[in-house]
């Protein structure tokens, strides 16, 4: 007989598949934050400009968050679909024609590349505030300065 305690944990993820997740998703957030950063630094003049001409704080904040956005939504769809490429690669090889049977979950293959995607852009928001308000309280005249 087992306990709940082993049932629990029947379909708890294994450690080193956890790792490498938290791996992942570090990776993904000090690469969007690094774009983030190098696109501050290399537009500094034109945030002078559009704080000099009445752009507000919150709207130089949104450019770049949004910016963040795209590159999540792009990382997010590529990664998904490369993974789900190679999930069914491994299908075919190890099961070979038998994959076909299992035709019916393709709904939650397509579910797991969208939250793949929600996860993608999730991840590229957060590691955007930083660099975005950096941005967003840059004086004009310091970015005018800066060649």
């Amino acid at each position: 007989a087992t306990t709940g305690a082993a049932r629990a944990d029947a379909g708890a993820l294994p450690v080193r598949t956890l790792v490498l997740v938290g791996l992942s998703f570090l990776v993904c957030v000090v690469g969007v934050m690094n774009a983030m950063l190098m696109s501050v630094t290399e537009r500094f003049s034109e945030i002078a400009t559009m704080k000099c001409l009445g752009g507000l704080d919150g709207f130089i904040m949104g450019l770049f968050v949004f910016e963040a956005v795209i590159q999540g939504l792009v990382g997010g769809v590529v990664g998904g679909l490369a993974g789900l490429l190679l999930a069914l690669l491994r299908g075919l090889l190890e099961h070979g024609a038998l994959l076909g049977a299992a035709a019916g979950s393709a709904g939650s293959l397509l579910l797991a590349v969208g939250g793949a995607a929600a996860g993608g852009v999730v991840l590229a928001v957060l590691a955007a505030i930083w660099p975005a308000w950096l941005a967003a309280r840059l004086a004009p005249m310091e970015a005018m300065r800066v060649d």
